[in-house]
């Protein structure tokens, strides 16, 4: 499924970006700009600590459990101000992605590879869960993390003479992201960061259609279901994603 979202997201920017004859227009000055495109998140790295088994004869108080989080893809939505001086431009954008967690893949205790007697125990005590080749997955029920990001960025325009011009550049900011669970909720705030490349094209006087990858990262954060009981902790490691855009560059 991911192959032909990718797939679509092509044709469209082929059909969306100015053909061969059309030339990149230089613009300059305050511009606003919108995307809209795939969001494709990597799997963070999760440990959660737990004495929920620790009257069973495999796991014990203190446990962690070592493992991911499968985040489905999803959509971003983007948009923005900048200002263009040439070849260099700079831009405030805000942006937001919601990505479902409907199971995570756990495959080590404390560092090491789970046995089969602890594969066992933990899909006696832990509803949904099946075992895998070297581990267990548990499915969850209505979650998600729902991420706003607030980014300052510079890109570097590159003047060509093909129909397009191309660009580079990346910025630094923060992310809201709220994690969202069957009974509750957590958020952190966290120091974000991104890296991209693209094209754009002129499809009118003083409006560009735009074909950008972006790779961003944001710092995890730790969360305790009840706050007064700091035994049973879940970790989430950073939160990594590739996005893959179109959009609009709208100068004034």
């Amino acid at each position: 499924m991911m192959q032909y979202n990718i797939v679509f997201c092509a044709i469209c920017a082929a059909a969306f970006l100015p053909s061969a004859p059309a030339m990149a227009a230089t613009e300059e000055g305050f511009y606003g700009h919108v995307r809209f495109g795939l969001h494709l998140p990597q799997d963070p790295k999760t440990t959660i600590e737990t004495d929920l088994y620790d009257t069973d004869t495999v796991f014990y108080g203190d446990d962690y459990i070592n493992g991911k989080l499968n985040r489905d893809s999803s959509i971003e939505i983007a948009g923005g101000l900048g200002y263009d001086i040439g070849m260099i431009r700079g831009e405030i954008t805000a942006s937001y992605t919601k990505s479902d967690i409907k199971t995570g893949t756990f495959t080590a205790r404390n560092g090491a590879p789970l046995t089969n007697d602890e594969i066992l125990t933990a899909c006696t005590y832990i509803a949904d869960c099946t075992s895998t080749d070297n581990g267990f997955k548990a499915a969850f029920e209505d979650t998600s993390i729902r991420t706003f990001a607030a980014m300052a960025s510079a890109w570097l325009d590159i003047e060509t003479s093909l129909p397009v011009e191309p660009y580079v550049g990346g910025g630094i900011g923060f992310a809201s992201n709220r994690l969202h669970y069957y009974d509750g909720k957590d958020s952190k705030t966290t120091f974000r960061w991104e890296l991209g490349a693209g094209i754009a094209g002129a499809i009118s006087p003083g409006i560009m259609a735009t074909l950008d990858y972006r790779f961003s990262g944001s710092d995890g954060w730790k969360y305790y279901q009840d706050p007064g009981y700091e035994d049973a902790s879940v970790d989430i490691g950073s939160l990594k994603a590739h996005t893959i855009a179109i959009g609009l560059r709208t100068y004034f």
